[in-house]
This record gives structure tokens, sequence and C-alpha cells, in this order.
């Protein structure tokens, strides 16, 4: 069975969730999420800032970031 992803781009956070079964359900990515406060929905940042060695930074869409962050 084929699986279906959906991935929600808020203006403050991004939601992904994948579907295998029939039931969508939100992806929880530990090293990137953090837990919604209210319906404690995994929830990340939908941008970033990228610094580089020489204090050079880009503010990116989340989604091109393969970088975890520290």
């Amino acid at each position: 069975m084929a699986t279906h992803w959906a991935i929600d781009l808020g203006t403050s956070n991004t939601t992904i969730c994948e579907d295998r079964s029939g039931r969508a359900h939100v992806v929880n990515l530990p090293e990137l999420a953090k837990l919604e406060p209210v319906t404690q929905t995994p929830v990340m940042p939908s941008c970033v800032c990228v610094m580089d060695s020489g204090g050079g930074g880009s503010v990116l869409p989340f989604t091109t970031c393969n970088a975890k962050p520290t």
C-alpha cells in the first residue's frame, strides 16, 4: 500500500502527517519537533536561521534545511 504525506506549512509552525493504512497520523521527529502545549501535537518551526562558520546567516524555509538545530 502506498504512503501518502501531508505537510502543513504554517506561519509559525509546520506539521508533517503520513497515511499508510487509511488513517493519517502526525509524524514525530524528536530531534526537530517540540510538542504544542495544548494539543500535544509535534510541531517544528516553519523557518530557521542557518549560520555558517564565518558568522553569516540565512533564513530558510525549514523544509529546505537538512541540518539539525543545535
